[in-house]
């Protein structure tokens, strides 16, 4: 079967049990979300793609193994594949997440970062960590957390943490492209940063040519910049980003150039690449964030 239009993912096997997974190419017996399930017309039940209704027996057991609770206190609403040890966690619409520590949130939808991940049957959180602390808050995919604990706040999740992510991007054009997150394949997330915040960040950003017809395997570049971002209580007014003075670079041959900055409240890294020179890019991007109640 070839690949819808706009999807990564394609059909790769239907279960006994109904349940569809899907591939991209090169992995198999991936999971979908509801969006790429409904492409390719099968029916999204309780968080799995299937080509039929299951029996009310395969979906008491599909729900039985959605995730393993290890602790007491903890709310969770739909999941799969998530591991949850300590107390009073809130999980919902994660996949293949981890939280350990105590207070911390795995969720898409989120008021804390100014609702600006989607509220809707997309929602959902792929591969991301809270590994420790409290009162932490993950909301994107791929994304790593330690909690800094309780913020000024009564809802004070994600007002102290650090945040780990890794962005990736291929063989861009000559216009810019921005660096995506890696905790998902099948979407093309960014780093939201929350409002009325401020935030310390790290980029450790590598590029290397993997070929092209004006290429030469083995060409790079490197980045290594720390800086900060306030960010207002309004995402779109007053933001303000300095890279402050302890960016490095070094290079070897073509490959391409880097941008950071915001938009919006939105954390950038944007690759603007040379014609015919393909390369690969990847960043490790660290930000400590210190996010207030009060409005400015």
């Amino acid at each position: 079967m070839r690949n819808r239009k706009n999807f990564k993912l394609k059909p790769h096997d239907i279960k006994r049990n109904g349940i569809v997974t899907f591939t991209d190419g090169t992995n198999i017996d991936l999971p979908a979300n509801q969006k790429t399930c409904e492409a390719y017309g099968y029916k999204y039940i309780n968080g799995i793609c299937c080509a039929y209704v299951p029996s009310a027996q395969i979906r008491e057991n599909a729900n039985d193994e959605t995730f393993l609770n290890n602790g007491s206190g903890n709310e969770i609403n739909k999941s799969k594949g998530t591991l949850i040890t300590g107390n009073s966690h809130f999980i919902d619409n994660a996949f293949g997440c981890f939280v350990a520590g105590q207070n911390n949130v795995i969720s898409p939808d989120d008021p804390v970062y100014g609702g600006l991940q989607p509220n809707d049957a997309e929602a959902y959180v792929n591969n991301a960590s809270i590994i420790g602390g409290s009162y932490g808050k993950a909301t994107a995919s791929g994304q790593v957390v330690i909690g800094g604990g309780k913020g000024d706040s009564s809802d004070s999740h994600g007002h102290h943490q650090l945040s780990i992510y890794t962005l990736g991007l291929q063989n861009v054009g000559r216009t810019g492209s921005v660096m995506v997150l890696q905790g998902d394949s099948d979407r093309a997330e960014e780093i939201y940063l929350p409002l009325g915040s401020m935030n310390v960040f790290e980029i450790n950003l590598t590029g290397i040519c993997t070929g092209g017809t004006s290429g030469t395997v083995g060409h790079y570049k490197s980045l290594v910049q720390t800086g900060t971002c306030l960010v207002s209580s309004s995402a779109e007014t007053e933001n303000v980003y300095d890279a402050g003075t302890t960016t490095t670079t070094s290079s070897n041959g073509t490959t391409g150039t880097v941008t950071v900055g915001l938009s919006d409240n939105r954390f950038r890294i944007e690759i603007t690449g040379v014609n015919n020179v393909n390369c690969s890019w990847f960043a490790v991007v660290k930000i400590f964030t210190n996010k207030i109640s009060v409005t400015f």
